[in-house]
């Protein structure tokens, strides 16, 4: 195997929530009208989910500077430190929902062209301060 990429990602890791559609304005043509007007958008339904997403992209974008995305099978290797707080009261989301937003900002950052070349995932959810980590993520990314 050979190692791509080993980085830290400081910052509370987030969760890729589901989308919830926020629909236009509403129609004003009269009082008793319920529809809307075309314009509604979707958005991420989990608070800072786009932000941490943005933030592992450009951390991995950085440390793959000058190298081609990786064409073939990949191994992700990611420890998720998260806030004692959200550990113990199972407020850190499901480990799956974790993954994709770290699997997909990697696929942004342009390590691979697709998620799907990840032919291994191993995640793991550890509490910060009991392991002596701030909240963050240990990275790693390997082609086998």
């Amino acid at each position: 195997m050979k190692l791509i990429l080993s980085t830290w990602i400081p910052g509370r890791p987030k969760t890729k929530g589901s989308l919830d559609f926020q629909p236009g304005a509403k129609c004003t043509c009269c009082s008793r009208c319920e529809a809307y007007k075309p314009g509604g958008r979707a958005v991420e339904n989990v608070a800072g989910s786009s932000r941490w997403r943005q933030l592992v992209a450009y951390q991995a974008g950085r440390e793959m500077a000058g190298k081609e995305p990786i064409e073939g099978p990949v191994i992700v290797v990611a420890v998720f430190y998260l806030p004692a707080l959200d550990v113990c009261a199972g407020r850190v989301g499901d480990d799956d929902k974790l993954a994709r937003n770290l699997l997909d900002a990697l696929q942004d950052a342009g390590v691979y062209a697709d998620d799907v070349q990840v032919r291994d995932l191993l995640a793991f959810k550890r509490s910060a301060p009991g392991s002596g980590h701030d909240p963050g993520l240990d990275l790693r990314v390997l082609v086998p």
